[in-house]
């Protein structure tokens, strides 16, 4: 799907939203740029929600429109313990 910014910007306008969870590495555009745009035309809350755990990220992401942040915590098999590996099996 082509994402415009005419498009994103009527979705979000449709849909009103108390809270937005923007990820930072969209497909289409990067999440920093995005909520800078929203940011433009809505007080929304955003959080941003990022694999990025650096220090210099997250001021940037709250720099540009974000009011909290949310890391993204990557699991695998090999990190969790055996007692917990039947619950996510």
């Amino acid at each position: 799907m082509n994402f415009t910014k005419q498009w994103f910007k009527g979705w979000l306008g449709y849909l009103k939203p108390d809270l937005i969870i923007l990820d930072i590495m969209l497909p289409f555009k990067d999440g920093w740029q995005v909520a800078k745009e929203i940011r433009l035309t809505m007080n929304t809350p955003i959080i941003m929600h990022s694999a990025k755990g650096e220090e210099s990220d997250k001021i940037l992401g709250l720099n540009l429109g974000g009011d909290d942040d949310l890391l993204k915590i990557a699991l695998t098999l090999a990190t969790i313990s055996p007692g917990e590996k039947g619950i996510v099996t």
